[in-house]
């Protein structure tokens, strides 16, 4: 029997969005933390929102305010994120407790910048691509109008629901944010988790990336066990899995195997199928220039 642990905020739960798992319809608020967020955005960006009282910019004895602990609160808003915008609010304010955990992986995939976009925005349809090739069990889909936000779960303890928060105007470089349950080891985690994605193309056909999914644990001794050596390997591994089975359907179907897709059931359909043939226009279609730029979306 797993160990059931709350408000931890497990890595594990960033894995949902770099390849679809997300969820059944179950409740969260992101309420927001005033002590935390005040005290973050004054302390690090030296900035006082206007719903926050002086002693709620006062320093956390507990947290040291120094040049690594502040810089993702100013890479984040060099990227565009808002200190007083909605997510702007609720994301400091995460940032801004006690414990933290970095998960990060880096590397390169052979595959274009044109078609990772592509299975970035269409999450269902990546999940499905991912499912026919590999024989697992994503399930994501939508849950509004601008594709933004996205539910799944990958039928294996993972669960989630996330949001992209920011991007370029290339969509290359891209912050997510969300909350999700997890099982890791004896451990059945669930909470709040960011991730910041950013992939630079490598020549025409390849594109390196750098996920880094930020975790909040709610007591010092849980960040001790999310340091743990296994503990990482566990969750790193598990997101090298992805992104390879990613990899290996996209290279298995631009190859001409195209049986996984004619014998998948979400593919069988006339808006399956239509599907696949714009994917094959997205793999096939000459490269465009890309200009850099970012904001919050």
């Amino acid at each position: 029997m797993p160990l059931r642990i709350p408000y931890v905020h497990s890595g594990f739960l960033c894995i949902a969005l770099f390849m679809t798992v997300c969820l059944f319809p179950w409740r969260y608020s992101f309420a927001l933390d005033r002590q935390s967020y005040c005290s973050g955005v004054y302390q690090c960006l030296q900035e006082k929102p206007d719903l926050c009282p002086e002693d709620l910019c006062k320093k956390d004895p507990h947290v040291d305010y120094d040049d690594d602990f502040c810089a993702i609160f100013r890479e984040l808003q060099a990227r565009g994120l808002d200190p007083h915008s909605y997510w702007g609010r609720r994301i400091y304010s995460y940032l801004a407790k006690r414990y933290r955990v970095v998960y990060e992986v880096q590397g390169t995939l052979p595959l274009s910048a044109d078609v990772l976009r592509y299975l970035l925005d269409h999450v269902p349809f990546s999940a499905q691509l991912v499912n026919a090739y590999t024989g697992t069990r994503y399930r994501a889909h939508y849950v509004d109008r601008e594709r933004r936000k996205f539910r799944g779960d990958n039928n294996d303890g993972i669960t989630g629901v996330f949001s992209l928060v920011l991007h370029d105007t290339d969509r290359m470089r891209r912050v997510y944010f969300g909350y999700g349950t997890a099982e890791v080891l004896l451990w059945k985690l669930y909470g709040v988790a960011l991730m910041v994605l950013d992939m630079e193309p490598d020549g025409s056909n390849a594109v390196t990336y750098r996920l880094r999914c930020l975790v909040f644990p709610a007591k010092g001794w849980l960040k001790t066990v999310m340091n743990f050596m296994l503990f990482r390997k566990v969750v790193t591994g598990k997101i090298e899995e992805i992104i390879g089975a990613i990899n290996a359907s996209v290279a298995s179907f631009h190859a001409g195997n195209t049986e996984p897709i004619r014998n998948h059931a979400s593919f069988a359909t006339p808006a399956g199928r239509h599907a696949v043939n714009l994917f094959r226009e997205v793999i096939t279609a000459p490269k465009v220039k890309r200009g850099k730029a970012g904001g919050e979306g």
